[in-house]
């Protein structure tokens, strides 16, 4: 109950925003009437806290069931009744999920490659300087029966969390599976992977409904068919690719594009709708989160959308490796650093915990999680190389295409912020 004395009018406030009086401590302790806001919202981080141990641990029970049953093993057997399969998908993975917090500078990692040894890849994640660890890893390759001609698909992607780990746990176990259950999949990965971004985040927010969280997390996917490379993300969980030039020197390439709410397009597309831009300690978004693009926020969901942007590039003789990380690891390297640094190793396992030990010993405050992927084209006839992309059962594409699912897609249903 709200005492009288900690009643604010905000009417009295010009431009007042009723979302940054609840959600942003940090800007409005600045004056008198962010001091009443700030302990309130110590209150409530202090009673979510409390929950955690209890009806936050909703969604962490359904994830160690699926990985306890053998996750993805047969998804349309799933007993999970918030989550809906798009089509009966006989998807097999074989890899390895991250799953549980560690000591401060500890590592979990592991490893997994594609039979036929042309892409090898490792993940590794540790805590850091943080009280737990909210990022999810997820490394797999997955084989679908009713589309066997196209082989194994590797399945990499990071997932920085914020405001909890239920958001991070939820898509890291069931975005993959929503992608590659789409009945565009593979006709339209593009739209595939469009849809499952879309899926995914309105079966978890009708979870996140019932106990008002309000986490979210980013996400940064690759996926890899035949010797096509498709990356998606939202947030700033980055991905960059590494390719040797005639020198015999390998030059980092971003895959994509930080969402941070200061840049033009972005900003943009949040005053547009009726949101704001605020500088407090860095660019936030309501003056409350430092993204402007992920899964859940329920709160924010009118800005904070998961609709997201798309690339694809034709893997090459060429490229060597692939790096997707969390913020924890770009906080305190350089694209060109990370690449030159797991361009050291051989085995992936070895190269992924060695570039976010680098971050660590650089004093990266952060969660950092990271993927390495080693490539192995070497058998591709030259004149292959920057040719089209023909995939079975998809039209003709060229060697790179982008898409923002944010210029196709319609404002999400407001019911969610109720």
């Amino acid at each position: 109950m709200i005492n009288d004395h900690d009643r604010i009018d905000t009417r009295d406030i010009p431009d007042a925003s009723i979302l940054n009086f609840i959600y942003d401590p940090i800007f409005l302790s600045y004056t008198s009437v962010g001091r009443h806001c700030a302990r309130g919202a110590r209150r409530r981080e202090g009673k979510r806290e409390r929950q955690r141990t209890s009806v936050g641990l909703h969604v962490r029970a359904m994830g160690f069931l699926d990985r306890f049953k053998g996750l993805f093993s047969s998804p349309s057997a799933s007993n999970d009744k918030n989550h809906k399969v798009l089509r009966k998908n006989t998807s097999k993975f074989v890899g390895t999920n991250s799953s549980h917090n560690g000591e401060r500078a500890a590592i979990e990692s592991s490893a997994v490659q594609r039979s036929d040894g042309a892409i090898r890849t490792g993940w590794a994640r540790m805590r850091g300087r943080r009280n737990y660890n909210e990022d999810q890893v997820h490394c797999k390759f997955a084989t679908i029966e009713e589309e066997p001609e196209i082989g194994e698909v590797a399945c990499c992607g990071v997932f920085d969390g914020h405001g909890g780990p239920r958001a991070s746990e939820y898509v890291q176990m069931h975005l993959f599976e929503n992608i590659l259950g789409s009945e565009k999949f593979p006709a339209d990965i593009f739209k595939a992977i469009e849809d499952g971004f879309q899926a995914t985040d309105h079966e978890y927010l009708r979870i996140d409904k019932k106990f008002h969280h309000d986490d979210g997390t980013t996400a940064s996917i690759l996926l890899v068919v035949g010797t096509s490379l498709y990356t998606a993300h939202v947030g700033d969980s980055r991905a960059v690719m590494g390719t040797v030039r005639s020198d015999g020197t390998v030059t980092a390439t971003p895959l994509t594009e930080d969402h941070k709410p200061q840049l033009p397009s972005e900003r943009q597309r949040v005053e547009s709708t009726g949101g704001t831009v605020i500088f407090a300690g860095t660019w936030r978004l309501s003056g409350v989160l430092a993204i402007s693009r992920a899964f859940g926020n329920r709160m924010l969901k009118r800005w904070v959308v998961a609709h997201p942007e798309i690339r694809e590039d034709r893997l090459t003789k060429k490229t060597k490796c692939l790096i997707v990380a969390s913020d924890g690891l770009w906080d305190a390297l350089t694209d060109q650093e990370a690449i030159d640094e797991v361009m050291k190793y051989t085995d992936p396992e070895a190269a992924a915990r060695a570039v976010i030990t680098v971050a660590y010993d650089r004093g990266s405050y952060d969660n950092i999680s990271a993927i390495v992927a080693y490539v192995d084209f070497s058998g591709l006839e030259e004149e292959g190389e920057g040719g089209v992309v023909e995939m079975p059962n998809a039209s003709v594409r060229p060697p790179r295409r982008t898409h923002d699912a944010t210029t196709t897609s319609k404002a999400l249903n407001t019911g969610f912020f109720s």
